[in-house]
């Protein structure tokens, strides 16, 4: 069972720690597509858990540049994912806002990914 903790309650939108929906996903688009040309801008796929210090490497240094707060990294994080791990982690993050766990720490989503990943059948290296 996840226990709901301070650390994991949502600031209200509009705070310096939280953008709304719309904007993140505004933000999101602009890492993936050209500014200039609206073409999309390729992007490392997560086929497996070999590839998952190579794909966070690239997503950290991207949603720094992005503006995106922080603390809605893992929402955004999982508009780039695809097929079941998208599907995974999607309905990871909503079981956690059932139980009152509105925000996703980075480091615990990470983990999060790793273990799907592994538990896909992969092997982390």
């Amino acid at each position: 069972m996840i226990i709901p903790s301070s650390k994991s309650l949502a600031p209200p939108i509009g705070s310096p720690t939280r953008i709304s929906e719309q904007e993140l996903i505004r933000c999101v688009s602009r890492i993936r597509h050209d500014t200039t040309t609206g073409q999309p801008i390729s992007f490392l796929g997560l086929e497996s858990a070999a590839a998952l210090p190579d794909w966070l490497c690239r997503i950290e240094a991207d949603l720094k540049d992005s503006g995106i707060p922080c603390a809605q990294w893992s929402d955004a994080a999982i508009l780039f994912l695809d097929g079941p791990v998208n599907m995974t982690m999607r309905g990871q993050r909503r079981r956690r806002i059932e139980t009152g766990l509105y925000l996703w720490p980075w480091d615990d989503f990470k983990d999060a990914l790793r273990n799907v990943l592994i538990d896909r059948g992969e092997h982390f290296l």
